[in-house]
């Protein structure tokens, strides 16, 4: 129909929203091992150190994988806390200018 060329538009920076988010995370993430690194050992060159850096970063991202796995259980119940509020705000507001179905859809 007519709203499919903003549909790809509206998806095209989504998508770059998200990809930026996450490169971030990427960033912050990555910034731990180099400077374990960094205090560590230093600069230094040859194989035997390339092979010290990708264990160093192995650990560091199992690290923060065994983290987010801890951590990412809570966040069903903080959901509940702190977004569903927000939700039940926005559902309401739809209710009162008739607009059922966006209503049905934030509703929590």
């Amino acid at each position: 129909g007519p709203d499919a060329p903003w549909g790809a538009i509206a998806g095209a920076f989504a998508g770059l929203g998200i990809s930026a988010t996450l490169a971030a995370f990427f960033l912050v993430v990555e910034m731990i091992p180099h400077a374990l690194w960094q205090f560590a050992i230093g600069a230094h060159a040859g194989i035997g150190f390339l092979l010290l850096w990708v264990l160093l970063a192995l650990f560091c991202w199992l690290f923060i994988a065994i983290g987010l796995g801890i951590v990412l259980p809570w966040i069903s119940p903080l959901r509940r806390l702190l977004v569903d509020p927000f939700q039940r705000l926005i559902a309401g507001a739809f209710r009162v200018v008739r607009m059922t179905t966006l209503a049905d859809y934030w509703t929590p």
